[in-house]
């Protein structure tokens, strides 16, 4: 199954953090979370509304073999010993750097013994985090390869922190003091310098690079030998709907595979004579934003997206 698997609820709740609405707010909390069954284990359905435009929103994520409470002995606060297929190896250092520097603004806490300090937990929520990104290492490395930055985030996070940052032995020291409750000391002038956006390129994603290979690959099979199952099983719904759910900033490659994607639903229902009114309208609301650049964009460089004439058509009609 190609929809990523979130491992435990915190490491979905910082997915969600760094995929916020399209209008920019960052703060989801789902109004409900739905079991569907789907995969080897199954898989969730965060619904809800994005608190500033109200717009619906809905998260979609894989489960894991075994459920959260029977795992919790051999978890982080985030996962178990595998990467996590939802954040990349920088975002995770983001999150370790953010725990950190809060928890050193806070005051200290008063132990029960002479001479003992009670550590705050933000700093045991930074040291997992820190050991997520180790995730990442290779087991014959000494450093996190260049392939495990996939986002814009994670490529400024490490054009802007120490040279050596990434390497196994800095982010061992980082999870060893961050155990302590003491910061490394570059924490504020690390989240300073990312906090200008240096020029990188705007890679989308852990879950852009897992998920629209796989719908890709999808249609093709379908254009190629014509099975409808290909598209109509719940787990190509389910694959469009966690990439288009979010309705975070989604670039044109995304309206254009789900758009295929919904539209090849459209039809094969249509042809068996049953109800396709939700697929084709998604379909629309794939195709509307890549119509719109179309028209916006010179007549010397046209854009590269593909509308199917029907739909167009419909489209246009709506204009007039």
């Amino acid at each position: 199954m190609a929809l990523p698997i979130a491992r435990t609820r915190s490491e979905a709740d910082s997915y969600i953090m760094f995929n916020p609405c399209a209008c920019g707010h960052h703060e989801f909390w789902p109004e409900r979370i739905d079991d569907i069954p789907l995969g080897p284990h199954g898989a969730t359905e965060w619904h809800g509304q994005c608190p500033q435009c109200q717009h619906s929103r809905l998260f979609v994520f894989g489960k894991p073999a075994e459920d959260e409470s029977a795992r919790r002995g051999r978890l982080s606060r985030f996962g178990g010993p595998e990467p996590s297929q939802l954040i990349d190896a920088g975002c995770w250092l983001t999150v370790a750097l953010d725990h950190a520097y809060s928890a050193g603004r806070l005051p200290r806490i008063p132990g029960s013994r002479p001479f003992r300090r009670v550590i705050h937990e933000r700093w045991l929520w930074a040291a997992d985090a820190v050991a997520e990104a180790m995730k990442f290492i290779p087991p014959d490395a000494d450093e996190v390869p260049e392939e495990a930055f996939l986002s814009g985030l994670a490529l400024r996070t490490r054009v802007t922190g120490p040279r050596t940052a990434f390497r196994r032995r800095s982010l061992a020291r980082r999870l060893e003091r961050y155990r302590k409750g003491r910061a490394v000391g570059d924490e504020h002038y690390w989240l300073r310098r990312l906090d200008k956006a240096p020029e990188v390129p705007e890679l989308p994603g852990l879950v852009w690079m897992r998920l629209v290979p796989a719908i890709i690959e999808r249609c093709y099979q379908f254009t190629q030998n014509g099975d409808p199952s290909l598209v109509l099983d719940r787990e190509a719904l389910a694959e469009a709907q966690a990439l288009m759910g979010p309705n975070t900033h989604v670039d044109g490659m995304v309206h254009q595979i789900c758009g295929m994607l919904y539209w090849a639903r459209h039809t094969c229902l249509a042809a068996a004579g049953e109800p396709a009114a939700d697929d084709l309208s998604s379909a629309l609301r794939c195709f509307r934003p890549l119509l719109d650049q179309s028209r916006r964009a010179p007549a010397e460089a046209p854009l590269p997206f593909q509308i199917p004439g029907p739909l167009r058509q419909v489209l246009e009609c709506d204009d007039g």
